[in-house]
């Protein structure tokens, strides 16, 4: 009995193995722990498309793929939002939403909100993107562990936590961080298949290819990944005399773009339902949202990518990108991996600057990237830590070999660990749960981003609306007014179970994605009785006139400030 538990154990108190359990145990505690301090989001309110997928699936009922039909009972729960009355702009267009990221949130939802009863309903639906980022880290760290080694796993996963933006999007995003986890996945699966030349990898990948299409459009422009690294692959096979690849790995190749597509249509019913005009309608879409932007280059999203990466982990990634620079020209010849790498942050950050092409919301869009920034910060961190231990050795030569190697792996590796980890960490502690604002001390800041006029420089997704109502709980008297100067559809949405009862939130706007205020709104200020607020996340390509004009000669009663800047105003008005 005891021989077969240690056969058991053994594999487990091995440190590469034990770090990834113990590390992946803390993070999804903090990261659950912390839910409740991070708010709905801008775009949220596709919960309502992710429900009815759930329950399709859960009764294969057809009644529930009519998203514009009252069918969800939950709803009429007082401890739930009523998504069918704030979510019609989601409702009326399931071609502009996918459904894994939505589906798995109504997952976790119905298990910890309706089964259970221990979460809001918008924390449960939000505890489905930890959930995917603890899969990213264990597919991530085992990935480099095995190609690279045991301390670039180590540092790639403490900077994909760590990273500020990340840490913030995991906790709330249900789309780009799912999108970011298949992205990731279908690569290093098809680098698997690769190197094995093994046709159930390849059958693997297609079948997580198709998913990521379920998951997002992103997972479109994988091809421009797998298709040069794969072409590269086939040269140095042919360079080197090595058979290409066998036959059962061709079949499944060429099969591969016909099982992608099936398996996105078998996860998205929206498709399957009113063939093929619903797939026309979301092409159709893709086409033109995804061409919005200016006929000209845009270097902002690389802007984005230097300025909102750490100054320690962009010291490591230039270090590791310097690293492969060095080793490919001492070679002579690229290897695939590394090739591999490149592409898989140069393609989606080129998709977002090519003339045309449309990107907003700081680095959301592109979060598929910083799985691989963060490998090539642990190629530049372990070449760091070996660089210093040999210095050190070397300045050593009377100690004893079992102490010089105790220095060389415990002292130094750890040490450049904790040093690189503890600013990052000591800025997402100061600024929680605000992380999605960061900014480097390359452009000075959240404030020095705003003094710029950076694009999305604040909460740009409304987080901080949760932070407000509190405030607002506490402090507004009974009978108060509110009105939402941005994005009002997000504290509408909640209000039923975030905001106190007898706070009046009333409608800015004619409709919640446009700018135009209702006319009769000055009137009902006037009118009321008692005070009035006016909340606004520091959003200014949103302002209206109406939020211009009171944010140019109003001094806030209350403001959420990070790092030099403001990203959450309340006005009382009257």
């Amino acid at each position: 009995m005891l021989d077969k538990l240690r056969k058991y154990i053994a594999p487990i108190l091995r440190f590469e193995n034990g770090f990834i359990i113990c590390f992946g145990v803390l993070f999804l505690f903090l990261s659950i722990y912390t839910i409740p301090n991070y708010g709905f989001t801008w775009d949220a309110t596709e919960f309502v498309l992710g429900d009815k997928n759930f329950y399709f699936l859960k009764e294969l009922n057809t009644r529930y793929l009519n998203f514009t039909e009252d069918n969800i009972d939950i709803y009429k729960r007082d401890d739930h939002p009523d998504f069918h009355r704030h979510c019609k702009f989601f409702m009326e267009r399931g071609s502009i939403s996918w459904p894994i990221g939505t589906t798995a949130s109504s997952f976790t939802k119905f298990i910890f909100f309706t089964k259970l009863g221990i979460m809001d309903p918008i924390d449960a639906h939000f505890l489905s993107v930890p959930l995917f980022v603890a899969a990213l880290l264990g597919v991530l760290y085992y990935f480099v562990l095995k190609n690279f080694g045991i301390w670039q796993a180590v540092i790639a996963v403490v900077t994909l936590v760590s990273y500020p933006r990340f840490w913030a999007h995991l906790h709330n995003n249900t789309k780009d961080v799912p999108s970011c986890f298949m992205f990731s996945l279908v690569i290093i699966l098809f680098y698997y298949a690769t190197v094995r030349d093994n046709y159930r990898w390849y059958l693997a990948t297609a079948f997580a290819w198709g998913t990521a299409l379920a998951t997002k459009a992103n997972a479109y422009f994988l091809p421009f990944v797998l298709i040069p690294y794969f072409a590269y692959v086939l040269y140095s096979r042919h360079r080197n005399r090595e058979r290409l690849m066998s036959r059962s790995a061709l079949i499944a190749l060429l099969l591969f773009p016909v099982i992608g597509i099936a398996t996105m249509f078998l996860l998205w019913p929206y498709l399957v339902t009113d063939f093929p005009r619903h797939l026309f309608i979301h092409l159709q879409y893709l086409a033109t949202r995804g061409l919005e932007g200016e006929n000209s280059w845009n270097l902002i999203p690389v802007a984005y990518a230097i300025t909102t990466m750490p100054i320690p982990v962009l010291v490591l990634t230039i270090l590791g990108f310097t690293r492969i620079c060095l080793t490919t020209i001492r070679s002579k010849c690229m290897d695939p991996l590394h090739l591999l790498l490149m592409l898989w942050i140069v393609v989606p950050l080129l998709r977002v600057s090519i003339p045309r092409a449309r990107d907003f919301d700081g680095i959301r869009h592109w979060l598929e990237i910083f799985p691989a920034v963060s490998v090539l910060a642990g190629i530049g961190g372990a070449y760091l830590m070996t660089e210093l231990a040999m210095a050190i050795r070397s300045r050593l030569p009377g100690f004893h070999l079992l102490l010089a190697r105790t220095l060389n792996v415990y002292v130094v590796r750890l040490s450049v660990v904790a040093l690189y980890f503890f600013p990052i960490t000591a800025w997402n502690f100061n600024n929680h749960p605000y992380e999605i604002t960061f900014f480097n001390r390359l452009i000075g800041g959240l404030g020095g981003a705003q003094e710029r006029n950076l694009p999305e420089a604040t909460d740009y997704w409304g987080s901080s609306y949760r932070t407000g109502m509190r405030w607002l709980n506490e402090n507004a008297e009974p009978g108060a007014m509110l009105m939402v100067g941005v994005g009002e559809h997000i504290v509408h949405t909640v209000e039923e179970i975030w905001l106190r009862d007898d706070i009046v939130n009333i409608r800015l706007l004619k409709d919640p994605y446009t700018n135009d205020v209702r006319p009769e709104v000055t009137d009902a200020v006037a009118a009321h009785p008692r005070e009035v607020f006016l909340m606004y996340v520091t959003r200014t390509d949103h302002y209206t006139p109406y939020v211009k004009i009171l944010d140019a000669k109003s001094t806030p009663v209350f403001e959420i400030a990070v790092d030099g800047g403001v990203i959450l105003k309340i006005l009382k008005i009257k």
